[in-house]
């Protein structure tokens, strides 16, 4: 089992991303008292394909200053992002 994902990306001068991993999904997952969330979750997971790649992503200070912020997780296929979950929105 892999350690337990604490690590989030916050807002800074330039949109972030980094790789994630799958795990992270799952400890969403059981972690959320959001029945929806979870359903949101598991949707975006079985999308997954064994050589997709899962980002964790967070746009800029500036979109978050003004409501427009966003963060979660992007589901990459050859290149191409092709779903995204978001986690946090502000």
């Amino acid at each position: 089992m892999s350690p337990r994902h604490d690590f989030r990306l916050i807002p800074s001068a330039h949109r972030q991303e980094r790789v994630a991993e799958i795990t992270e999904l799952d400890d969403l997952i059981a972690k959320s008292p959001s029945p929806h969330f979870v359903e949101q979750c598991r949707a975006f997971r079985n999308g997954f394909l064994p050589e997709d790649e899962l980002v964790e992503f967070c746009t800029d200070k500036q979109s978050w200053n003004v409501g427009m912020g966003l963060a979660g997780y992007l589901l990459r296929r050859n290149g191409t992002d092709v779903d995204r979950l978001i986690t946090r929105m502000g």
